[in-house]
């Protein structure tokens, strides 16, 4: 009788925490190659048992009224001192914002937190213009 073989492989959490004021998307394929999606609500926090650390982490961002940022690498393993990261999305008027990714290593696993370092939320569904006026300076000697 042959003796079966077991493998086995203990995968540390990737925690991914949206502290994004709107609904978060990722599509991935896990290390068995099989696409998942997970939705993150706002200021929801998810551990994600389905990586492999060694190798780097591409995921598909998908925000709500922007176009999918396809191939980002969640986790670097290439550039693994990197602990902060910028995701440039884009609007179907092609106006363009940034959110972040937060790396850190401290905890066991990976904790991966998306944020925003300031946006403009158009709730009232119409296109917004702006206009920006150069600041006038005046001494303080004029009357």
């Amino acid at each position: 009788m042959k003796d079966k073989i077991i493998d086995i492989n203990l995968m540390p959490p990737m925690i991914v925490k949206n502290c994004l004021p709107f609904c978060l998307v990722l599509k991935y394929r896990d290390s068995s190659k099989v696409l998942q999606k997970e939705v993150f609500r706002k200021n929801e926090t998810k551990n994600l048992f389905c990586f492999t650390m060694a190798h780097s982490v591409h995921v598909e961002v998908h925000i709500n009224g922007f176009a999918p940022k396809k191939d980002f690498k969640i986790f670097n393993l290439e550039d693994y001192k990197n602990m902060e990261d910028k995701i440039e999305l884009e609007d179907k008027h092609g106006r363009k914002t940034i959110i972040y990714t937060q790396i850190s290593r401290k905890d066991t696993g990976q904790r991966i937190v998306f944020y925003c370092k300031k946006i403009l939320i158009d709730s009232i569904q119409s296109e917004l213009n702006f206009f920006y006026k150069a600041p006038t300076y005046f001494s303080q000697n004029q009357s």
